[in-house]
């Protein structure tokens, strides 16, 4: 019964032994885990980052936008003066009157340009504060990934601390 006894403590050793290895390995691959979650955490806030700049960048633009669209109406404003002006000058006006009307022709164009570059601009910002919240939302996961990683990691300490003091046990029983 001794030597049964004994053959099962070796077994049972010998169990632990690959027990502890195999709480290694997974500690191991905890720790790299950790290490890939913080590392996205860290690109998360970076894209984050950025994407706040381009935000910044197209309510800048969307300023210079507003800009245009004032000298443009107020060329539009000048164009017509002028053509009132060339009317009042009768016949000697007829080629300011020409040239009038292309200055207006432009500040129209102008215009148009810049309504089409307000809603381009207007996408682009509706997506970076989209892609912004995705962001956030992907941080936020990654945070629980990692949470959930430092409660393994915390587990595989205590099995592993345990099954040293099993296999100890087990060696002194033998």
């Amino acid at each position: 019964a001794v030597e049964q006894a004994s053959q099962n403590m070796e077994i049972t050793s010998t169990s632990m032994e690959e027990m502890t290895c195999a709480v290694t390995e997974i500690s191991g691959q905890s720790s790299k885990a950790l290490a890939i979650t913080a590392q996205g955490v860290m690109r998360a806030k970076e894209a984050s980052e950025k994407i706040a700049h381009l935000d910044e960048a197209s309510q800048e633009i969307g300023k210079i936008t507003q800009v245009i669209t004032e000298i443009s109406e107020q060329t539009n404003l000048l164009a017509l003066n002028a053509t009132i002006e060339a009317a009042r000058a009768g016949d000697a006006g007829k080629g300011f009157a020409v040239v009038a009307n292309e200055i207006k022709e432009l500040a129209r164009q102008t215009a148009e340009a810049t309504q089409g570059i307000r809603g381009q601009v207007g996408g682009i910002q509706g997506a970076t504060q989209e892609s912004s919240q995705q962001i956030g939302l992907i941080g936020e996961v990654i945070a629980n990934i990692d949470e959930l990683v430092n409660g393994v990691a915390a587990a595989i300490e205590e099995q592993s601390a345990s099954t040293q003091e099993i296999d100890r046990n087990v060696g002194e029983m033998n």
